[in-house]
Parts: structure tokens; C-alpha cells; sequence
């Protein structure tokens, strides 16, 4: 009798993403399990905080922070109470290129969080008290940051690396900036960045391509076809070489240095990201942190990331 050994080929690990086009024109991610019954959604309007006109800083940070403060029919706390009922989780953010969100919701509600999210993005309430109390929210990590060691150096080297630019500029304003947002700004920062060309989606959940399809043209199907952005032009990091001296009297000293990178549209941006991870973006497990903090304790923190 002769034995042969034979090697299964191991099944791919790699998921089925599916591009779903809505019949409203709405393309989507779609990564179909029903490993759970969950539900979660991702997705992202092209702007941000670069977006912000010159003296409203902070507008898009505060637009995101508000979107969920109130919608339709329900002010602030009814609008919270609807999603924890539902026991959904939905959330807004703005960094310096993007306004995005997310929704997790269990499968047997996902009718109803979808509507939620619809309320939150097309029919937010900026109702004044909600305002001043998110305005108040920022004005007070602003204030708390005047005096963190680690928020100060971030923003001296943004001032100093992208001078004029708007990403030197802060994406939760200044405590005058904030003084000056209204209403309207709130309303025309929407209306500029929440459009269908914007737009960014990712699913991951038990739910089918066609039943995401209704949902996605229901939720953003009222948007513009074209958002109405201002170019950002390209920038290069200004005084290289330069050093920037801030005096605080603290037993620690924090340090920030950098230069410019490589571009998200290069083609060896993925390997920048990957020889990043090795040097400082790992953290535990990179380079720097072994070197710097675990073998020499020099440092109670180091990393590397790129931008």
C-alpha cells in the first residue's frame, strides 16, 4: 500500500465585497455575513475641516457634533432616547478632509435605524440650546488643550509646517472662531458637503444588496448630485529643519519633528504605510517603541505615522 500525502488548499480567508449600485445612482461597499445578526455602515462626505471658511474654524467639527443633538420631530434628548430604545449606535465625526459617520444596528431593527440616520443627516435641528451646549463641549477641550503638553506641540508645528494652508489651521477652531458659527453657517456647510459625488459608503452585516440598496436611496437620496467644495491645493512641509521652542514648567518634555510624505494617490503608499507600522506605527510591537522606551527607558511614548 503506498501512502500519498496530499496538501488541501487552504480556503481564502478574503471576504465577498460586492459593489452595489442603487437605482438612485448610490454605489456602495457591501460585505454580506450573517455570522451575527448586525448590522454596521460606514461613510464619509468628501470636506472636512479644510472646508472651514477663513475666521469660522471649527465649522465642520461643530456640524458633525450636532448632526445627532436633534432631527425632525425630536429635539436632543428624544432624538438619543429613539436610538437607545433601538439599542443602535450611530455617530459623526470630521477630520481635516472628511465628514463621516457610522451606524451599528441589530438586523431586526435596521428599518428603523436607517431612519434615524436619514433624520440625523437631512433633517437635523440645530436647535440653539443644542449649539450653545456642543459650542461649550469644544470651547472647553480648547481650553483644556491650552495647557497639554502634547496639544500644544502638535499645534505649533501644524502653525509652523502649513502656514496659510487649511490644514494649519485647528478642525475644532479657536475659542473666537467659535464665537462667530451660526445656524446658517451650520445649514450652508451641509448643503455644500453632503452630495452624492462626496460620497463614500461601506457595509459590512446581515443584510442583501437589495434591501441596502431601498435603504441607501431613502437616507441619501435626497442629496445634491455635486457638492460645492473649495480646491485645497497640494503642500509640501515648510521649514524643514526649523526648530520651535515652547517653554512649559513640566518635569516631562514632549517633542514633535516631520517632513513631507508621500502622496495617498502614489503608487507606494501601501508599502509606506506597511514600513511605518514596523518603525512607529505599531506601537507595541514597532521599533521605536522597543528601542526608544522598552530596551533604553528614555521615553514614556514614541511613534511614527504618516499623512
Amino acid at each position: 500500500m503506498t501512502a500519498h500525502n496530499t496538501l488541501a488548499t487552504p480556503k481564502s480567508r478574503a471576504e465577498n465585497v460586492q459593489r452595489v449600485v442603487t437605482p438612485g445612482g448610490i454605489e456602495a461597499w457591501l460585505v454580506e455575513s450573517y455570522a451575527v445578526p448586525l448590522v454596521a455602515l460606514e461613510f464619509s462626505a468628501r470636506g472636512g475641516a479644510a472646508q472651514d471658511p477663513a475666521g469660522k474654524e471649527g465649522l465642520a467639527t461643530l456640524l458633525a457634533s450636532l448632526l445627532d443633538e436633534g432631527a425632525g420631530p425630536h429635539d436632543s434628548r428624544a432624538f438619543h432616547r429613539a436610538v437607545e430604545d433601538l439599542a443602535v449606535h450611530i455617530g459623526f465625526g470630521a477630520d481635516r478632509d472628511a465628514l463621516s459617520g457610522h451606524l451599528q444596528t441589530l438586523s431586526r431593527n435596521v428599518d428603523q435605524a436607517f431612519a434615524l440616520l436619514k433624520l440625523a443627516l437631512n433633517d437635523a435641528r440645530f436647535d440653539a440650546d443644542a449649539i450653545e451646549r456642543v459650542r461649550g463641549q469644544l470651547a472647553a477641550g480648547i481650553k483644556r488643550d491650552a495647557n497639554d503638553p502634547d496639544a500644544m506641540v502638535a499645534k505649533a508645528f501644524r502653525e509652523a509646517a502649513f502656514p496659510g494652508h487649511p490644514y494649519g489651521r485647528p478642525t475644532r477652531g479657536e475659542l473666537d472662531t467659535l464665537e462667530r458659527l451660526t445656524r446658517s453657517d451650520l445649514e450652508a456647510m451641509r448643503g455644500r458637503m453632503f452630495a452624492r459625488d462626496n460620497l463614500k459608503i461601506a457595509v459590512v452585516g446581515a443584510i442583501d444588496a437589495a434591501t441596502l440598496a431601498a435603504r441607501l436611496d431613502e437616507t441619501f437620496g435626497g442629496w445634491s448630485q455635486h457638492g460645492d467644495l473649495a480646491p485645497v491645493s497640494d503642500i509640501a512641509v515648510h521649514d524643514v529643519g526649523a526648530r520651535k521652542i515652547i517653554d512649559l514648567d513640566v518635569p516631562q518634555s514632549t517633542m514633535r519633528f516631520g517632513r513631507s510624505g508621500i502622496a495617498k494617490k502614489d503608487p507606494d503608499y501601501f508599502a509606506a504605510l506597511v514600513v511605518n507600522h514596523i518603525l512607529g506605527g505599531g506601537v507595541f510591537t514597532a521599533r521605536l517603541f522597543n528601542e526608544v522606551r522598552e530596551k533604553r527607558g528614555l521615553a514614556y511614548s514614541v511613534y511614527s505615522q504618516t499623512h
